[in-house]
Formats: C-alpha cells, structure tokens, sequence
C-alpha cells in the first residue's frame, strides 16, 4: 500500500510542524484508497486498444485531461493521507466527514474530467453555451465541498487539541491548515453568484469564464508568506516540531 511506504518514512526525514500520531494504516484510511483508486480507475484513457494510428493519436490527446484529473485527485488523496497521520483521529465525526469527502470525490470524477477536457479542446468535448452556468455551478460545488469538508476535519481536529495533546505550534499550524483550506471558497462562490445573478447562458469562451482561478495560487502563496510572518513573530526560530517516536523503528515492542 502506497501509504504504508509513506509512513516508512524516518522521522528525521518528516518535515512540518504537525507531530506524526500514527504510522499505521486504519479501517478507514483503507477504504479511502479503496475509493480513490476506483476514482482514478474511472478517469481511464481508454477501455479498447487502438487499431489505427489515428486512434492511437486521439488516445494519446487523452492522457492530457487524465493528467490534469489524476493531479487533482492525488493532491486530494495527499492531503488525506497527511491528516490521519497528524492527528490519528477515528472518532465519530472525523469518520462522518471522510465518508462525505469519500462521496463527493466520486461523484465529481467525471464533471472534473469533462471540464479539463473542454478547456484543452479535446475532440468530442464541449458545452453548450446554454449548460455553461449549470456545469460551472456543478464543478464550483464540488471543488468548494472538498475544500469545507477538508477544514471541518482541521477545525474537529483543533476542537481536540486537549484530547490529542496539541502543543502550541501544533494549534497555530492546524488553525493556519483550516484557513489555508477555506480561503480559496470564497471566490469560487463570488464568482458563482455574479454568473447566476448575469444570467450567463452565453459564454461560449470557457477559458474566458475561469480565466480567474490562476488568482488561486497567488492567494494561496500570500496567505502562506502572511502565515510564516506570525509564526516567527509568535514562536522566533523556534525548531520545527519532530513526529512522535515510533518504538516500532527501533524494535522496543
């Protein structure tokens, strides 16, 4: 299991300031790599072999929104994976919000594909200038979920800060993760409700339509670099947090 290769990681190796609460793989971190493997198994080029060269070559066009979906869904799985080892919570509420974050990455595999198909001008691929609005709400629900669903878990994980013993640090990083997941909804919302409010049943330039999300990054980079300010104003140099010790490297048990 690919998380299994994850945890081997050596401690000293482990960056972040977030100790490492768990090296095992749960029920629930199971299942999960059950669901994103499907998920990845639905975005598959092409069932069939291709028999031409022009078939090859339209297959091979394929590989670009299969990509650019594969990314998405992998930088989702990361982050998963990256919160279970944090914190090790497998209460009630944490395992609610995995099954809803679970539902949502699979039914939006295939709107996700779709959109990154129709904005690189895959052959076969593209939307009606009437159906615009109605997929961009589609997506933007998705894309928006994945990242509340995400903050609910840092902000359930920050309500048991006393119950998994965060330090300090640990407080000021898990708050610092549930903005840094929560930010990037407001504009997709913005967006959204100046799109119904336009009526906008005309926009035939996808591109042309969220040409904006490239503001995502830089968003995301200001409130990191806002972020690293705090922390050396509140902490200094303090040293990073190390992951707990894991008697099982060291043959103790």
């Amino acid at each position: 299991m690919i998380r299994q290769l994850f945890a081997q990681t050596p401690p000293g190796k482990q960056k972040g300031k977030i100790k490492w609460r768990t090296h095992e793989v749960a029920r629930i971190e199971a299942l999960s790599d059950g669901v994103f493997a499907f998920a990845i198994s639905l975005l598959v080029i092409s069932l069939d072999v291709p028999k031409t060269s022009k078939e090859l070559i339209d297959t091979l066009w394929g590989l670009i929104p299969f990509c650019g979906s594969f990314t998405i869904i992998f930088w989702i799985w990361r982050s998963q994976y990256k919160f279970f080892r944090r914190y090790g919570l497998h209460d009630t509420t944490t395992i609610a919000l995995n099954g809803v974050l679970l539902f949502f990455i699979l039914a939006f595999v295939y709107p996700l594909k779709f959109l990154i198909s129709c904005i690189v001008g895959l052959r076969g691929y593209s939307i009606a200038p009437g159906d615009f609005l109605y997929i961009w709400i589609l997506y933007s629900i998705g894309l928006a979920m994945i990242r509340v669903l995400f903050s609910l878990m840092y902000l359930n994980a920050y309500n048991k800060r006393k119950e998994i013993k965060l330090s300090e640090i640990e407080i000021f990083e898990t708050v610092s993760y549930i903005w840094m997941f929560i930010l990037p909804v407001f504009p997709i919302v913005i967006v959204s409700v100046i799109l119904i409010c336009q009526n906008s049943k005309d926009n035939e330039n996808i591109l042309h339509d969220i040409s904006w999300l490239a503001l995502l990054p830089i968003e995301i980079l200001v409130f990191r670099k806002i972020r690293k300010r705090q922390y050396f104003s509140k902490f200094g140099g303090k040293a990073e947090t190390e992951p707990l010790h894991n008697p099982e490297d060291s043959g103790e048990l």
